[in-house]
């Protein structure tokens, strides 16, 4: 009896664990989500940036299994990724389009080859260099502004500022007496002024009065004169009318000669004081006007004028200009202090640089050629994209400019050339390496010389070399960035 009750328990343990067994193999299957009626095909992923060692060069090739359903199109790539950051890598398959034939169809039978392209991790790693290189060259600037040299000129001139400070702060009362006595002598100066405009108004009085009698006495003389050359053989009647004639005009004489010794003895002590203290005052008030006519002939040049000018960007080129998948970016030209402004240079002489009055650029001449500079590329719609510098932009090639000419030149005559000068290096990024250069040079004639002709001709000129600029650029860039793409 205790035999058959053992044996039975026998059995159902073993049932149990059997069952428990079947139950988890299938769990195991179902978590695994596996189905035996999948089926897969064969694809191929050529890599192309994983290197290998020295002694066994060439391309691995991987060939995977996918699902039958999964849409793999001939626009799909693949990349090696990273899951995680300490995860394992992983292949993704991204992109294809719904239009896209699919990728088996295009094989004709054989394993089909699917494109790569580099992570998002290569991706982020290519462009450390270009970041280590503006890192270096901010770096290069920064130890060259505090270099020693500098920071000693900056130690003296805190030196003497404080110095200076220091000497004012101790003469803070001399300086309170200096500026009072130049306020007294301002007032005096207002007073002698004062009193110089009426001495000057009494002696003009006074004078033209004398000038007037000086003059009737003249002409009584000349009158005299006269009769007596033509009466010197009349009779002693006629003597007698001219020695009467002769007595009044001694006492016009007289009466004038007194007439100005009173004038000068009324005016002794003004005229005293004029000599030894108005001279003075009078010539410092000269001097004081000659300044203010100075800073008034400064402040009507400096005014703002109120003709403004801007040029135009070219908008036509060549036909059979090829079009360029590479990306350029345009620094603003260089160009010395007389070019560097907003007024619009001229030239009559070789070595001499003028202005024409009340009449600017609408910018600085560089930055307003920069401008017109990145209009034209774009306008060529030849390129993919055309930037600033300004604008932390990236991209295949740099162009470097040097404004060298842009001013009005009347060498031959009143009728001027407008002359552009433009010097131009092709740099290759990042390596910032130079690879060209080119210079544009180009005079054309104003139709006369006013002002809006002359604006005319520089727009002529420059718009010459911007086309010349755009096709020197696209072919040499293409050049060059189809021999970097091949080597």
């Amino acid at each position: 009896m205790e035999s058959m009750e053992t044996r039975a328990n026998y059995v159902l343990v073993g049932g149990f664990v059997l069952a428990l067994f079947l139950g988890t193999f299938a769990f195991i299957i179902w978590l695994a989500k596996f189905q035996v009626d999948t089926t897969f095909q064969r694809y191929d992923l050529l890599v192309l940036d994983i290197r290998l060692e020295p002694d066994d060069p060439g391309t691995v090739r991987v060939m995977v299994e996918l699902e039958a359903d999964v849409p793999v199109k001939a626009d799909t790539t693949a990349s090696l990724e990273l899951e995680g950051l300490t995860g394992g890598r992983y292949v993704l398959l991204q992109g294809g389009t719904a239009g896209a034939p699919n990728l088996r169809d295009l094989a004709a039978g054989e394993v089909p080859t699917i494109e790569t392209e580099a992570s998002s991790l290569e991706q982020v790693l290519q462009g450390v260099p270009d970041a280590v290189a503006a890192l270096q060259g901010t770096m290069a600037r920064v130890n060259l502004l505090l270099s020693d040299t500098n920071l000693r000129s900056i130690e003296n001139t805190l030196t003497s500022v404080e110095t200076l400070t220091t000497a004012v702060a101790d003469r803070r009362e001399e300086v309170a007496q200096l500026i009072d006595d130049a306020s007294g002598t301002l007032a005096n100066l207002n007073e002698a002024s004062a009193v110089a405009a009426d001495l000057a108004r009494d002696a003009r009085d006074q004078f033209g009065t004398l000038t007037t009698q000086t003059n009737t006495t003249l002409v009584s003389v000349q009158r005299l004169a006269e009769r007596l050359e033509g009466e010197v053989d009349t009779s002693s009647d006629s003597l007698n009318q001219m020695i009467g004639e002769l007595r009044g005009a001694a006492r016009s004489l007289d009466a004038m000669s007194a007439e100005v010794q009173g004038l000068v003895q009324e005016n002794r002590e003004p005229i005293r004081d004029f000599t030894s203290t108005g001279l003075y005052e009078l010539a410092n008030l000269l001097t004081e006007a000659r300044s203010l006519v100075t800073n008034l002939n400064r402040v009507s040049l400096e005014r703002p004028p109120p003709q403004f000018f801007r040029l135009t960007p070219k908008s036509t080129f060549e036909p059979d200009l090829e079009r360029v998948d590479w990306q350029l970016i345009l620094e603003p030209p260089i160009a010395n202090a007389a070019l560097d402004t907003v007024r619009i240079a001229l030239m009559r002489e070789p070595m001499e640089v003028e202005y024409y009055a009340r009449a600017n650029w609408t910018d600085q001449a560089p930055q307003m050629v920069q401008t017109l500079m990145i209009e034209s590329f774009e306008n060529s719609r030849r390129i993919v994209s055309v930037g600033r510098e300004s604008l932390g932009l990236r991209a295949d090639f740099v162009i470097k400019s040097e404004l060298r000419e842009f001013q009005a030149e009347y060498f031959d005559g009143p009728i001027p050339y407008a002359h552009v000068g433009l010097n131009v290096k092709l740099v290759r990024m990042p390596r910032r390496e130079i690879v060209a250069s080119e210079s544009f040079d180009v005079r054309f004639p104003a139709e006369s010389d006013t002002l809006p002709s002359v604006v005319r001709a520089f727009d002529e000129a420059l718009g010459s070399s911007l086309r010349a600029l755009v096709h020197w650029t696209l072919r040499t860039g293409q050049t060059l960035y189809l021999e970097t793409a091949t080597s």
